[in-house]
């Protein structure tokens, strides 16, 4: 029965063009990118990491008291996933 089911691959279904920003842009510069762009998450590149900032914790940023002056390399952000295109 699964073997009917289609997957779709990564490439599939994932953003082609993704939209970063380097751990020194603030915690505004990824709210202003979010709106610029349309989009509900930035990655942030590190030399050895991708990080996530993700529209859904804007909000806990907020209530915690956390300043949009903030840099991105500051903030215990979530690892993103790194897997191949063909992925499914």
């Amino acid at each position: 029965m699964l073997d009917s089911l289609f997957f779709p691959t990564l490439s599939d279904i994932a953003t082609a063009e993704v939209i970063t920003l380097p751990p020194t842009a603030t915690l505004a510069d990824a709210v202003h990118t979010m709106k610029e762009h349309n989009i509900r998450d930035v990655v942030v590149v590190t030399d050895d990491r991708y990080r996530l900032v993700l529209s859904s914790m804007l909000l806990s940023f907020q209530s915690r008291g956390i300043a949009l002056d903030t840099p991105l390399g500051q903030l215990d952000l979530p690892q993103a996933a790194i897997m191949s295109p063909e992925t499914s």
